[in-house]
């Protein structure tokens, strides 16, 4: 594992040098060329399914995060809130996306790569380090620093500086941090994204579900060989 974070640290000092830097795809204002989740929303037919998920926004406003106004939109109540899967959250209190048809995606940031750099250098024993990889994304958007950040600060800054990106989903399942509750009488958050049925026909090479760690049936879902342990 440190060798691992050393390689990361190695990588990342050669990576993106600035948020100038940050590699975005280019979106314009004729259909086929909107955002992908300006897309998603207006087109797909499942558009009113995506909406800010509580924990996020809660985490957001508890620290006054000044980025909570740029992804997500006022609710009817003139406030910000997500949904709860397991609370049936009124639907007056859930918040839309905020979604621009021109608005350039971000693919690989300068934000991703400090944060990188803070979670090998905190693993590695460099704190301090680390904690200036951190500060530095928090100062970029307008957040005071932390005077002694803890790896949960690290994975929380990351899961929130990685908004929309499913690289977020592997911070979870290798950190379990941020804390998430799983859906309804799950036993855990989904562990690998299912193959459909269309899938399995044409494709040979996909391994049956009975050849992954784990159950194949109930509530407890099978995980990917490198990843077969569920957080807690």
């Amino acid at each position: 594992m440190a060798e691992a974070y050393q390689n990361a640290i190695t990588a990342s000092t050669s990576g993106i040098e600035s948020a100038e830097g940050d590699f975005r795809a280019f979106h314009g204002s004729a259909t086929s060329e909107r955002n992908i989740w300006y897309q998603f929303f207006t087109a797909s037919g499942f558009g009113n399914d995506l909406v800010a998920g509580a924990r996020l926004v809660d985490l957001m406003k508890a620290r006054n995060d000044p980025r909570l106004s740029g992804y997500f939109l006022p609710n009817e109540l003139g406030d910000y809130g997500g949904l709860d899967v397991n609370t049936s959250t009124p639907a007056n209190q859930i918040s839309a996306l905020n979604l621009e048809p021109e608005y350039r995606q971000p693919l690989l940031t300068w934000a991703e790569n400090q944060l990188i750099l803070a979670e090998a250098k905190y693993m590695t024993g460099d704190s301090a380090g680390g904690a200036a990889n951190v500060n530095a994304v928090r100062a970029a958007v307008g957040l005071p620093a932390l005077a002694a950040p803890t790896f949960v600060d690290v994975m929380s800054e990351k899961y929130i500086a990685m908004y929309q990106n499913p690289d977020v989903w592997s911070d979870y399942k290798r950190t379990c941090i941020p804390t998430l509750v799983p859906n309804g009488g799950a036993t855990e958050v989904i562990g690998r994204l299912p193959y459909g049925s269309a899938e399995r026909t044409a494709n040979a090479n996909i391994p049956l579900p009975s050849a992954f760690p784990g159950s194949t049936t109930g509530s407890s879902p099978v995980r990917n060989w490198n990843d077969p342990n569920a957080c807690p």
